[in-house]
C-alpha cells in the first residue's frame, strides 16, 4: 500500500499509530515511543523495518509495501 491507502485504511479501522503502537509494545522489543516513530517512517516511506511490517500484517492486516528506494538494487547503483 501506498502512503494513501494506509492513511485511509487507518482512518476506516478507526486507529491511529499511537493505539497500534501500544498495542505492539506488548510483543516488540522496542518501547512505544519507538514504535510510533518506526510506524510513521514506514507510513512516509523514509524507513523500512521488515519485523516491525511482519508484525503489523499479522495483528491489524495492513501490508506494507517496501518502497523502491529501499530495494537493494536500486542502493547498490545509488553506491555505484
Amino acid at each position: 500500500m501506498n502512503t494513501k491507502q494506509i492513511k485511509k485504511t487507518l482512518i476506516d479501522r478507526d486507529l491511529t499509530i499511537t493505539q497500534m503502537a501500544a498495542k505492539l509494545a506488548e510483543e516488540y522489543p522496542a518501547s512505544e515511543l519507538s514504535i510510533r516513530q518506526m510506524i510513521s517512517d514506514m507510513i512516509y516511506q523514509r524507513r523500512w523495518y521488515p519485523t516491525l511490517a511482519d508484525h503489523i500484517d499479522r495483528m491489524f492486516r495492513i501490508r506494507f509495501v517496501r518502497p523502491a528506494h529501499f530495494e537493494p538494487k536500486v542502493r547498490l547503483k545509488q553506491a555505484a
